[in-house]
């Protein structure tokens, strides 16, 4: 559904990411037990809420030092 330009989603780690056109930011924490990813369309129109939640999503795991927060 991220692909097809619905919205964004928070999954665990998926082999299909690398052939889907989607962005991908790392949350990880030595204290999880997963990874889990955010995804998001790099073609889709995202709306102000979807821009405002990526946004504090990468603030979060860069303040919080969860990972590198690097996009790819």
């Amino acid at each position: 559904m991220v692909a097809a330009g619905f919205g964004i989603a928070v999954v665990p780690r998926l082999a299909i990411f690398d052939q889907l056109d989607v962005c991908r930011l790392e949350i990880e924490n030595e204290n999880n037990y997963r990874t889990f990813y955010m995804v998001y369309s790099e073609n889709a129109t995202l709306t102000s809420a979807e821009k405002r939640f990526i946004e504090f999503a990468q603030m979060e795991v860069a303040e919080r030092g969860l990972s590198n927060a690097e996009m790819s």
